[in-house]
């Protein structure tokens, strides 16, 4: 693998940048950061805003002082690159927590690196896509099977033939797929489900091609509480936090970007309680909504 010069590094990093947008989050502090480093806005100029190229010269001048990057001389600039951006205006945090966890050997990076150097690139190594599937309208199991075909293009959902099944689910792109409503549908249709995210589990663990999240929707419903500490027990309620949650603002960001599976949350009632506690239970509402922009790991809803 050729080395990249100071370009090649920049045109790496913002091709990364690109798909995660499109392929996952279309989160707006992205959008808004990928603006500013688009180094096709102007013919002349290498980002849209000139002070993001003269940034980027400068971050690279602290990994290396040498004319010409390696592979991983470039994630390193990248990830250095984007905490002088993260703030609480642009949240991207999450961006470069992914960067972290990417190995500059990886597929995925490598082909960036090779999209960069102008090289023929494998287009089934990208970006994990994010498919989010709501069982929640499902009435009956054709209607599942109806609604996994489409999301996901196979051409059949043959329950007699699981094999068939596994061959397709095995050639699709990376992605990570969310199932999302399955408590909300009857005994019949989630007794199905089971069976059907087991096959999802298998191909997870023997093809790595997919990640699956089981997306349950929870309700939290603040019209009767009293107090913060109510409210932070009803929290830990339906969220089913573990014991040593502490009940605080710290304790809830902790848990809910770091320890607790995908859900999605539907909030209500913050209009219904005393306005003596309602300051204090909108600062929860904040973290919660806060934790999804940043992580873009659960759905919030503020009903």
């Amino acid at each position: 693998m050729n080395n990249l010069d100071l370009k090649q590094g920049y045109l790496a990093m913002f091709y990364l940048l690109d798909e995660h947008y499109w392929k996952t989050t279309k989160n707006d502090s992205l959008a808004m950061v990928l603006g500013f480093l688009s180094p096709f806005t102007f013919i002349d100029s290498m980002s849209a805003d000139p002070a993001c190229w003269i940034e980027w010269q400068e971050t690279v001048k602290k990994i290396t002082n040498e004319d010409s990057m390696t592979s991983e001389e470039v994630l390193k600039a990248s990830i250095k690159f984007l905490e002088i951006y993260s703030n609480d205006f642009f949240q991207i945090g999450w961006v470069i927590d992914a960067l972290k966890k990417l190995s500059p050997e990886s597929d995925i990076w490598i082909n960036y690196i090779k999209k960069a150097l102008g090289e023929s690139i494998d287009e089934k190594i990208t970006v994990p896509e994010k498919i989010i599937i709501d069982f929640a309208p499902c009435k009956s199991i054709d209607d599942v099977r109806s609604l996994l075909k489409e999301n996901l293009n196979l051409s059949d959902w043959n329950d007699i033939n699981p094999d068939g099944l596994l061959k397709q689910l095995k050639e699709l792109n990376q992605c990570k797929i969310y199932f999302r409503g399955i408590n909300l549908v009857s005994d019949d249709i989630a007794e199905y489900m089971k069976q059907v995210i087991e096959i999802f589990r298998r191909v997870e663990e023997m093809y790595k091609n997919i990640r699956v999240y089981v997306m349950n929707v929870v309700t939290i419903d603040f019209t009767e509480v009293k107090s913060v500490y109510e409210a932070h027990k009803l929290i830990s309620e339906k969220l089913a936090f573990p014991d040593w949650y502490g009940g605080n603002l710290d304790a809830l960001w902790d848990l809910l970007t770091r320890y607790i599976p995908p859900y999605e949350i539907r909030i209500n009632g913050i209009n219904a309680v005393h306005e003596y506690v309602r300051p204090a239970l909108q600062k929860i509402v904040d973290t919660f909504q806060e934790a999804e922009a940043k992580y873009n790991y659960h759905k919030i809803i503020n009903e």
